[in-house]
């Protein structure tokens, strides 16, 4: 595994962090770039970009973590893809992090129609797999060296820093825990549910957790955070070479919250679409206040001056 250089965080990040004028807890993602990326004649491009996207981390969420990610570049995989451990945990331990956790309406939302366990409500299974950094901000799992990597094909993004900031936030987010368990591509029904698959819904009420393993284009998964809310994204449900967790690029919403493919040239980042920071909130991280616009406004003043279990990687193709 890595250590984390300082040097390698974003200083957006960290005055943001630090700054007495938005004194809070922070999610801090410090990036630790493979050879493959320092090595690339664009890396301070590329770096300038990754530092941009992960800062909104430390201003959104406010669990009190660091969490090193590797980067990496790689003209070997199609699109982009995250790597990451979890490990299983009793759905009631879960359950109870959860409640522990909670302080927006969202978690009490959550936690008043998740049901009582001890199994999940989508399945009925006992355990779910949670990645290692969802399990250390509730309480369950232990520190580790790193938390995941985040690789992309280099001819497609080194050129596109508009299309990659997006890309990149969407694969920090899959480590951080917004995978779904349901195979890429179809298959067999999995056996253990991730967290957001709490909150895949095909209708009011009704469950979505079906491997698609046809191409039907009426087969829809929506996120919800309560069975019978509004609709907040559609979900990509189709063997199309995205994952299941991926949002679906040509659904019903006018535009993708990530643009997971990494094609556009508009910054489709999180700071512009808070649907994949709800899924964050829902599935056990917790927000930050919105801080007030002069608040903002000095400290980027300031700134101008355990167990591991299976390791699931995500493709993305076009």
């Amino acid at each position: 595994m890595f250590s984390p250089s300082p040097a390698h965080r974003s200083v957006l990040a960290l005055t943001l962090a630090t700054s007495p004028f938005l004194a809070h807890a922070s999610v801090i993602i410090s990036p630790v770039y493979d050879a493959s990326f320092t090595s690339n004649p664009n890396f301070a491009a590329l770096q300038a970009t990754v530092n941009d996207a992960i800062a909104v981390y430390s201003s959104s969420l406010a669990n009190n973590l660091t969490l090193p990610i590797t980067f990496k570049l790689d003209n070997a995989i199609s699109g982009a893809q995250s790597g990451y451990f979890t490990s299983d945990y009793n759905f009631s331990s879960y359950l109870s992090a959860l409640n522990s956790s909670a302080t927006s309406a969202n978690d009490a939302t959550v936690i008043a129609n998740i049901g009582a366990g001890p199994n999940d409500p989508v399945i009925n299974g006992s355990n779910v797999s949670i990645p290692q950094a969802l399990a250390l901000a509730l309480g369950l799992g232990s520190a580790q060296a790193n938390y995941g990597s985040v690789t992309f094909n280099k001819s497609t993004y080194e050129t596109n820093p508009g299309g990659f900031l997006g890309v990149i936030q969407h694969e920090i987010n899959e480590v951080l825990g917004t995978a779904s368990s349901l195979p890429n591509g179809g298959g067999a029904t999995p056996t253990t549910i991730t967290p957001p698959d709490l909150f895949r819904y095909t209708a009011a009420g009704v469950r979505s957790f079906t491997p698609n393993n046809g191409s039907d284009p009426a087969n829809k998964a929506y996120f919800r955070i309560s069975p019978f809310g509004a609709n907040l994204q559609e979900w990509n449900n189709l063997p199309n070479g995205g994952d299941y967790g991926d949002w679906a690029a040509n659904g019903s919403f006018p535009t993708a919250p990530q643009d997971y493919a990494g094609d556009s040239t508009t910054f489709t980042s999180m700071s512009v679409s808070n649907t994949e920071l709800q899924l964050l909130d829902a599935i056990g991280y917790n927000l930050n206040a919105v801080p007030e616009p002069g608040e903002v406004a000095l400290a980027t003043g300031f700134a101008l001056a355990g167990f591991a279990g299976w390791r699931r990687l995500r493709r993305t193709t076009r």
